[in-house]
């Protein structure tokens, strides 16, 4: 699970900045719905990835594109949520990591993600080795298939720019050293949002997200 360490950093950031980038992989980032194609978790806004959906410790956020029928939203950061009215839901990420509650698909209604507890055999949607599996039920649509071996959702340590599994002083002296890089900054400079820059942005989000480990 992802957890957050307390950690105290006396620095000053500006207060404009945005804090939320998706913490799904740029790479692997998709799920199939069987009667609405493909399920992009990650691109989401402009810059990509600042409002696609976010693993923040005990719940979801943030948006899912379905080529077909629009945007799935997955919860506003709220969690984790009560889903007891139409206004404050959102998908849970429970202690033992699978994924309860509901998601709004704005031209088809909800999305469960229960819904695999009703497989046969039984196979709920959940968060294992880093990645999404199981099955998620649609109301209208059917089932959103989370468990393809070749074509699914994984999940990136957000600010992990040693790529080591964990956001921690490592990642933090890297990005230091690199500090200023760009155009054209990679990871190990730093740039852990990918614009090709390192500067306040992207510690930032390293500090926002410092003492998580990875799922």
């Amino acid at each position: 699970m992802n957890r957050k360490a307390p950690i105290t950093i006396g620095v000053l950031i500006a207060s404009g900045l945005a804090l939320g980038m998706s913490n799904v992989s740029t790479t692997d980032k998709w799920s199939w719905g069987e009667n609405i194609g493909f399920m992009n978790w990650r691109d989401a806004g402009t810059p990509i990835g600042n409002q696609g959906a976010s693993f923040d410790g005990d719940h979801l956020s943030g948006f899912v594109w379905c080529e077909n029928l629009g945007w799935m939203n997955v919860g506003n950061g709220s969690g984790p949520y009560p889903n007891d009215t139409g206004l404050r839901f959102g998908v849970n990420i429970e202690p033992d990591d699978r994924l309860s509650g509901f998601a709004w698909l704005e031209n088809a209604g909800w999305v469960n993600f229960d819904g695999g507890t009703m497989a046969g055999p039984p196979n709920p949607a959940r968060i294992e080795n880093g990645r999404l599996k199981g099955f998620a039920w649609g109301e209208n649509i059917g089932w959103v298939n989370l468990d393809n071996a070749s074509v699914f959702v994984g999940i990136a340590c957000a600010a992990d720019v040693n790529s080591d599994g964990a956001v921690n002083l490592d990642d933090l002296q890297l990005m230091l050293f690199g500090f200023g890089s760009g155009p054209g900054a990679q990871l190990l400079d730093g740039d852990v949002n990918g614009d090709g820059f390192t500067n306040l942005d992207d510690l930032q989000l390293l500090l926002f997200n410092f003492g998580f480990v990875c799922y």
